[in-house]
C-alpha cells in the first residue's frame, strides 16, 4: 500500500480512502464527495465510499480499540485518532501487509476506534 497525503485541512479521510482502495486521490475525493462539496468527513461518508470503490469494510460501525493493539488487527483498517494537540477527530491507515499506521498527515495521536477493511 503506498502512503496518499491530505491536500487540505480536512481532507485525511479522502487519504485515508484513496490507500485503501488503491486509487487516486482524485477518484477517493470524488466517492467521498459525489456532489463536490468538501466538508468533514464521517465514518459513514468514509464507509460509503470504499463500498462504491470495492473494497467495504467488514463490519458496519466502527469498534473501540481499547486495550488491543493494531498487529492484533486481522486485515487493514480504517483508524480514527485523536491528535494530541487539539480536540478534533483525524483519520489514520492500518496498513495490515507492511503493519504500520499510514497517516496523511502525521501528527502525535493515540487510536480510539478502528473499522476493518478486508
Amino acid at each position: 500500500m503506498r502512503t496518499v497525503m491530505q491536500r487540505f485541512e480536512a481532507d485525511c479521510g479522502v487519504a485515508c480512502v484513496a490507500m485503501l482502495a488503491g486509487v487516486s486521490y482524485e477518484e477517493a475525493r470524488a466517492a467521498v464527495y459525489p456532489d463536490g462539496k468538501m466538508r468533514l468527513t464521517s465514518s459513514g461518508k468514509l464507509r460509503a465510499a470504499l463500498t462504491k470503490l470495492g473494497r467495504p469494510p467488514v463490519e458496519g460501525n466502527m469498534k473501540a480499540k481499547g486495550r488491543m493493539t493494531l498487529k492484533c488487527l486481522p486485515s487493514d483498517a480504517l483508524l480514527k485518532v485523536q491528535p494530541t494537540s487539539c480536540s478534533t477527530k483525524h483519520w489514520v491507515v492500518w496498513d495490515h501487509a507492511e503493519q504500520v499506521k499510514r497517516d496523511p498527515y502525521p501528527l502525535q495521536h493515540r487510536v480510539t476506534h478502528y473499522l476493518l477493511i478486508p
